[in-house]
């Protein structure tokens, strides 16, 4: 397994995964993320914040949202709670889907001691 630094001359990268619905843009939802992405306080100018899609999953498409901040000057923990933040209020105004996975169950459920369970009508 590689080793990742994610820390490297004085910067720190964060990196957050946005998911969109399979039917939504991606270049929207990227431009979305960059966009906030650069409006964070503490976040920096160089490099530039980008959003590549990082993974097509079950329920998402999932762009991973990255921007560079110096950790000396900020909190990582309060620059990556605003970016998250401010993406989501960006999705909800753009009508970008953020779906949570769905799982679906099929076949018979078998109930043991049935009759220990205590049932309440409703009237």
């Amino acid at each position: 397994a590689a080793l990742v630094n994610n820390e490297a001359n004085d910067e720190r990268r964060v990196s957050v995964g946005f998911g969109i619905g399979y039917e939504d843009s991606i270049e929207q939802a990227r431009d979305a993320i960059i966009d906030e992405g650069s409006r964070i306080e503490g976040v920096l100018d160089d490099p530039e914040p980008t959003a590549p899609v990082t993974e097509l999953g079950d329920s998402a498409v999932v762009l991973s949202g990255r921007i560079w901040m110096n950790p000396e000057e900020s909190s990582y923990g309060a620059v990556r709670a605003r970016f998250v933040e401010a993406v989501k209020e960006r999705f909800d105004a753009e009508g970008l889907d953020m779906p949570y996975p769905n799982t679906e169950l099929s076949g018979d459920i078998e109930v043991t001691n049935a009759s220990k369970i205590k049932t309440t009508a409703d009237d």
